[in-house]
């Protein structure tokens, strides 16, 4: 009998998708579109997608996913890794009854980013940053890793944050970031972003509910800067169902 044949895949792109207001995996039903045609893939125990043999040209991926906003990103070959090609997908939770989510949404003409970070003590704080390589180095009060590629590092006045973006984790309590920090970032709290998407003029952003007390900086970016605007979820009462908030509501900071 002869040896039953192996037959080899090349992975052309894996595809994460990660929920955007409690910072884990997304999950639910998932549809892949490459350039409005519908994409075929596989998905492994771990809810990675995996393109296998597709070929490698740039491409506008539109992710549907059951419980989110649909997403479309583009997929730039030439920005990714050359031997597994990764991207990840930021997915804006549904407001859905009983979400306890709040949402902002509106229109902010010249409006490119929007983003939050929860202020207060967080579990990491900066002991030294190698701008050169782009290495950040943080002690973790509770010996754990960062798991967020989004970040930020928040002002000593809490009025502020300069946002970061994490590469990958070198070893325990170093990571590489896309860009170097500002100097002089010695002891400031790290945080994880909530991102949300700002797209013609409108905006759309989902901050969790259901932490008690929580206070907020939203981050808002236009040719003129980014402004800061600060949110206390205590004050703000319980998500309305299905309710939106201008981010003019939230007091606007310095």
């Amino acid at each position: 009998m002869a040896p039953a044949a192996t037959i080899r895949h090349r992975v052309d792109l894996a595809m994460t998708f990660v929920d955007t207001a409690k910072g884990g995996p997304a999950s639910g039903l998932l549809k892949l579109f490459r350039d409005g045609d519908t994409l075929p893939f596989r998905q492994d125990s771990g809810g990675t997608a995996l393109l296998l043999d597709a070929g490698r040209e740039d491409f506008t991926l539109r992710v549907v996913m059951s419980g989110y906003e649909p997403e479309e990103m583009r997929v730039a070959y030439a920005d990714l890794d050359e031997h597994m090609p990764h991207v990840e997908a930021e997915l804006i939770p549904l407001d859905l009854i009983g979400a306890e989510l709040f949402t902002f949404a509106g229109d902010m003409p010249g409006l490119t980013e929007v983003d939050a970070v929860r202020i207060g003590p967080t579990a990491w704080t900066v002991q030294e940053t190698d701008e050169r390589k782009r290495l950040l180095t943080v002690h973790s009060l509770y010996n754990n890793d960062i798991t967020a590629k989004r970040c930020a590092l928040i002002a000593v006045d809490e009025s502020a944050y300069e946002p970061i973006d994490i590469v990958k984790r070198l070893s325990k309590g170093v990571y590489k970031l896309r860009e170097a920090p500002g100097a002089d970032i010695s002891g400031l709290y790290v945080a994880r972003r909530v991102m949300g998407k700002a797209r013609d003029g409108r905006y759309l952003l989902r901050l969790p509910g259901d932490l008690t007390g929580a206070r907020w900086l939203l981050r808002t970016v236009t040719a003129d800067g980014a402004v800061f605007r600060a949110f206390d979820s205590a004050g703000a009462g319980r998500p309305p169902d299905g309710g939106r908030i201008p981010i003019d509501a939230a007091m606007k900071g310095g």
